[in-house]
């Protein structure tokens, strides 16, 4: 019930938000809809991203699965975690900011990262720091190529903006390969 009543109340703001950009009354309702579906879609990933962090926490995910995400876009969060249960992985952590990243780098489970290179304006690198010191392999996302990319670690894995579930997985492969080695 309180699913539904969030889903409504979402559709009702995003409905007087767009209502603001012009059109006709049958646009906006089509947009309003449109935006209420995304908006049940999105609190259906949460409770299931609920029940995958309560698996997580009771040791019910296959090993290597578990996967840290650092991303300082949250519908790009929300996209790869839908991503990452499509493919079998499970997003164990987020952060969306530099200072998060690396209080979950120290301290979080998880097998792999995702690393977004540059968070607000600042380079990843304190993170990539601590992941290497605790021997987690890594991936980098990226929509600007190689550039951003700590010196040190240019032979990592690259995931090019925007990118689709099987880069992902591919990307993902390719660290388990290397860390089988």
């Amino acid at each position: 019930m309180e699913q539904k009543n969030l889903a409504a109340a979402g559709n009702q703001h995003l409905q007087y938000a767009f209502g603001c950009c012009g059109g006709d009354g049958m646009q906006r309702e089509r947009l309003g809809a449109a935006m209420g579906r995304l908006a049940g879609r999105l609190i259906l990933l949460q409770v299931s991203r609920q029940a995958r962090v309560e698996m997580v926490l009771n040791g019910k995910t296959d090993a290597g699965r578990r996967v840290l995400v650092v991303e300082d876009e949250p519908m790009i969060r929300l996209l790869l975690d839908d991503m990452l249960t499509d493919i079998g992985y499970i997003m164990a952590a987020e952060a969306g900011g530099l200072d998060e990243a690396i209080d979950v780098a120290k301290q979080g489970e998880f097998d792999v990262a995702i690393l977004d290179v540059n968070l607000n304006g600042q380079p990843i690198t304190p993170v990539v720091d601590v992941l290497v010191e605790r021997g987690v392999p890594f991936v980098f996302v990226s929509g600007y190529a190689r550039r951003g990319i700590p010196e040190e670690h240019s032979n990592a894995p690259l995931l090019q903006k925007p990118f689709q579930a099987d880069g992902l997985a591919r990307a993902l492969a390719t660290l388990a390969a290397k860390t089988a080695n």
